[in-house]
């Protein structure tokens, strides 16, 4: 998968890589398709490369459709998964019917109520045809459909109308409420399934995560402690004009006298925070990052003076990450990347320090 703007020349170079690849002899070994996205266990191995030994792969080394490259120009990919066997494909179920407890309540109520009307017609007709004294009675069948006829009017087919009369007018009156209308953009709310007005009045407690359902989604570096001391908030307030938070002045302040122990701490709090993450810097100087919680700390970083300028690729996996501050520029050469897991709690970057020696940052959960 290449990138525009490669070129002749890069063309010429990604058919030289994967003939290269095919001639030594790729094998990859994977396993059975499954829908799950995170999970994936294959391992590839190229002939006279090393000891022929097979190198483990994830879900790191698989890309989905979507995906778009950063950071670099082309890769050599190889299509594991098609047609049926996709995760695309095998995540695809039929959307649910979305029925209430009383409609459903309805439904079989009618059913009873239809299997009622057929076994009465069918007995008056079994009583019809065992009573008449007539010498040509009439068939069964006319018989049982005459009685159907006649006993049809007990269904309630006037009660669905009268139901759906009535969903229309609570769906008109939740679009017409003033309690649940958007004071900031003045706009109500939409009642875009009346089909299931009524069960919103069982509603005794309302769950929700931090991902967006009943929030804003803004995640926004407020306080934080170092060396015991406190700082924060680091929020603007609204009724200054959006003039910049008092805590800024602060952490600088404190970041400017280098003599002391406290300000060193506090320098390289903020460092971590430029450099302990994943984020990618676009070409309008903007942070993307995989959460917007790593965003917002980078922002953080940034708004006392610990910028992230630059982040470049250095060969092997690492990544150089250039931090501007107040004492300086320095680059960070970033060897590893320890992926955040629910299980740990936690991620880390493992730095290459000038003395040859490594250098741990962990950002995270304070206990697990």
């Amino acid at each position: 998968t290449a990138r525009p703007g490669g070129g002749e020349a890069g063309d010429q170079m990604q058919r030289d890589v994967a003939a290269r690849a095919l001639d030594l002899g790729l094998q990859v070994e994977l396993e059975p398709p499954h829908p799950s996205i995170l999970d994936l266990d294959c391992s590839a191995c190229v002939a006279g490369h090393g000891d022929d030994e097979f190198a483990g792969l994830s879900s790191f080394n698989f890309g989905l459709r979507g995906h778009v490259l950063q950071n670099t120009k082309w890769v050599l990919g190889l299509a594991c998964y098609v047609g049926d066997d996709t995760k695309a494909r095998l995540n695809s179920f039929p959307s649910p019917s979305k029925t209430s407890e009383l409609e459903r309540f309805l439904n079989n109520c009618v059913l009873c109520i239809l299997a009622f009307l057929f076994a009465v017609s069918a007995y008056f007709a079994l009583a019809s045809k065992w009573l008449s004294r007539s010498e040509e009675p009439s068939p069964f069948y006319q018989v049982f459909l005459k009685y159907l006829v006649i006993l049809y009017p007990v269904l309630p087919m006037t009660l669905y109308i009268a139901f759906e009369i009535l969903h229309l007018i609570i769906g008109m009156q939740i679009e017409m409420d003033e309690k649940m209308c958007d004071t900031e953009t003045e706009e109500h709310a939409k009642a875009r399934n009346t089909s299931i007005m009524e069960e919103l009045g069982q509603v005794d407690f309302v769950f929700s995560d931090k991902t967006g359902t009943l929030t804003a989604n803004e995640m926004r570096f407020a306080f934080c402690s170092v060396g015991g001391a406190t700082y924060g908030p680091f929020l603007p307030d609204p009724r200054a004009g959006g003039a910049p938070a008092p805590a800024i002045g602060q952490v600088a302040h404190v970041m400017k006298d280098g003599a002391s122990s406290h300000s060193a701490d506090v320098r390289g709090f903020f460092e971590a925070l430029a450099v302990c993450h994943t984020v990618k810097i676009d070409e309008d100087r903007t942070y993307q990052g995989e959460s917007p919680d790593e965003v917002a700390l980078v922002e953080a970083a940034r708004s006392v003076g610990v910028s992230l300028e630059a982040r470049e690729s250095s060969g092997g996996g690492g990544s150089i990450h250039r931090v501007r501050a107040p004492w300086g520029v320095q680059d960070h050469n970033v060897r590893h990347v320890l992926a955040f897991t629910s299980d740990r709690k936690r991620m880390s970057v493992v730095c290459a320090t000038p003395d040859g020696g490594a250098l741990l940052l962990t950002k995270g959960a304070d206990s697990v």
